[in-house]
C-alpha cells in the first residue's frame, strides 16, 4: 500500500490517495468527503487513465492480455469499484457498497450484521488483489513480466 502515490500520464499528473501496487500493476484508491464523491470519481478515473497510459508505454511487445486497472472511490461509508480499460469505464453496481458506522455497531448481538457488511467490501478488494496477482503470475510465466 503506497500512500500519496504519484501517477504521471499524458498531459497530467497527480497523486492517488492510496495505491496498491505489485510490480507494474496498480489499484488506485481515492477517498473523498460524502458531498464530494463526484470529484472523487473524476480524480480516480484520471488517475486510472494516467496509470493505464504509463503501463501501456512500459509494456513489452505482445503483452496486451491484461489491459485493465481497478479503481476504488470511497468515503469510508460508501465504496464504489471501477474497472478501467482502454478509455472504457465500468462500475460494479449502480449503488454503492455501504458500511454504516453507527452506535448500533457497538451494541452486543449486532456484531454479525456489521461483520457481513465489512466482509462484502473486503471480499471485493481481495478479489481485485487476487486477480491482479494472477495477471502478474501469468505474465511471468510467459516471460513478459
Amino acid at each position: 500500500m503506497c500512500p500519496q502515490y504519484g501517477i504521471v500520464g499524458e498531459g497530467s499528473k497527480g497523486r492517488a490517495d492510496y495505491a496498491i501496487k505489485k510490480a507494474k500493476d496498480l489499484i488506485c484508491i481515492t477517498e473523498h468527503k460524502q458531498h464530494k464523491v463526484p470529484i472523487g470519481f473524476t480524480q480516480n478515473i484520471k488517475q486510472l487513465k494516467n496509470a493505464y497510459e504509463t503501463n501501456k508505454r512500459k509494456r513489452k511487445r505482445g503483452n496486451d492480455d491484461f489491459d485493465y486497472l481497478y479503481g476504488i472511490v470511497t468515503t469510508g461509508w460508501d465504496w464504489h469499484f471501477l474497472l478501467y480499460t482502454s478509455g472504457v469505464i465500468s462500475k460494479d453496481s449502480k449503488l454503492a457498497h455501504t458500511i454504516e458506522f453507527t452506535d448500533d455497531a457497538l451494541k452486543e448481538g449486532l456484531e454479525k450484521e456489521y461483520q457481513t457488511l465489512y466482509k462484502d467490501v473486503l471480499s471485493i478488494i481481495v478479489g481485485l488483489l487476487m486477480d491482479r496477482t494472477c495477471v502478474e503470475d501469468v505474465q511471468i510465466e510467459k516471460g513478459l513480466g
